[in-house]
């Protein structure tokens, strides 16, 4: 029956309910645990626990080598105990509710795989309670809860995958689109508002945002595109060498940080964006990502995003934010060249309207051999240029 009912259920908390209700049923206790060990952390937890028959849900994780259920863990092998006096001679660890001593203990391992996962154990009042068929039985009964346990998350694991894959896709086009919109594009103010309106309608932020960009000519970062509270704002420039904002183009990578404490402790600012310096955090903003915008080697800005929530931007966050803002900076650069080229070509062909009119002037020059004419002619053509 209980085999039955774990191949149907992939959902970690609900195979532990079934084996811990029926269990208890079949074996007649009302002190019974269901232990799961976290080796990364050192700590065996116990999201199932009767006590005297009453559920107990907030039980402190005891230390991996600690107690009989590391016992069972070590050794891979059921343990049954007649009297409190064999338990503690065995190094047990009581826990729960002071009442009763109970004299009988059965553990067993649950297998997962290769390896073993937790123990399933009962106790009972009276001493040698528990025979070699109720340890065979639990220990049969813990093996296929080891399986359901294992697919269950085998399961969730690929759930998370699939999640993370559908994340990365939808990601992967939210990148392409603002990457395939940039290519098209070449004025430096349209690109700065075309990354900050899709970073917000992708962060649905009503917290702060913005763009700087740092002027090495003049030494300070402006900020083309700041959001706060929802509504675009406009601050002044402040000088690059203070705070977040220069510490993140200084070092020339990614910043994320989950509380003002912590942003206080790197040297940022706390105020708000009416005192019109965006450098300095919003006062109730506990996370704060901010991202550089390289040209090549070289940090040329900043793209930063700000929420209330404390700890709120993931890893996630952090990369698709990073690789907006490279294609941001090779957008940002791509206009420059372009601008500088337009320029050169304008300083080009001024030159060459103003060589053309110098040698009109030389060869109406060489023909005149009258003062006066001579200066009629340039007169009358340094009036003609000028207006």
């Amino acid at each position: 029956e209980i085999s039955s009912a774990l191949s149907k259920n992939l959902d970690f908390d609900s195979i532990i309910e079934a084996v811990g209700v029926r269990l208890a049923e079949v074996l007649g206790t009302q002190d019974m645990s269901i232990s799961i060990v976290d080796e990364k952390a050192g700590l065996i937890h116990s999201p199932y626990f009767i006590e005297d028959g009453q559920r107990i849900t907030d039980m402190e994780p005891l230390t991996l080598g600690q107690g009989l259920t590391s016992r069972i863990l070590t050794n891979g092998t059921p343990l049954r105990l007649g009297t409190t006096a064999d338990a503690e001679g065995m190094g047990a660890v009581l826990v729960g509710n002071a009442g009763d001593v109970k004299e009988s203990y059965l553990g067993v391992p649950i297998p997962g795989g290769d390896r073993l996962i937790g123990v399933l154990s009962v106790a009972k009042l009276e001493p040698n309670a528990f025979s070699e068929r109720d340890e065979q039985l639990t220990s049969t009964v813990a093996a296929s809860m080891g399986v359901a346990l294992e697919n269950a998350r085998l399961f969730g694991e690929t759930k998370r995958l699939l999640t993370e894959t559908e994340q990365r896709a939808s990601e992967l086009s939210i990148i392409n689109e603002i990457g395939a919109a940039l290519s098209e594009q070449l004025d430096f103010g349209a690109i700065v508002d075309l990354v900050g309106d899709r970073l917000v309608a992708m962060f649905k932020s009503n917290s702060s945002m913005y763009i700087g960009l740092y002027d090495e000519s003049t030494n300070t970062i402006s900020f083309p595109y700041e959001l706060d509270e929802g509504r675009r704002v406009h601050g002044d420039p402040i000088e690059f060498g203070q705070g977040l904002s220069s510490l993140v183009l200084k070092e020339g990578r990614p910043l994320r940080i989950g509380t003002l404490a912590g942003q206080a402790e790197l040297g940022g600012f706390t105020g708000t964006y009416s005192d019109a310096n965006p450098d300095t955090a919003a006062q109730n903003n506990e996370s704060w990502l901010g991202v550089p915008i390289m040209a090549g080697r070289k940090p040329i800005g900043l793209v930063v995003l700000g929420e209330l929530e404390a700890n709120h931007f993931s890893e996630a966050d952090e990369r698709i934010v990073a690789t907006i803002a490279s294609s941001m900076g090779v957008a940002l650069e791509n206009a420059r060249l372009f601008d500088e080229t337009k320029r050169l070509l304008a300083e080009t062909n001024e030159r060459a309207a103003e060589l053309a009119i110098i040698n009109s002037v030389q060869q109406g020059l060489a023909a005149k051999l009258d003062m006066q004419s001579m200066f009629e002619l340039v007169g009358e053509k340094i009036a003609e240029i000028f207006d």
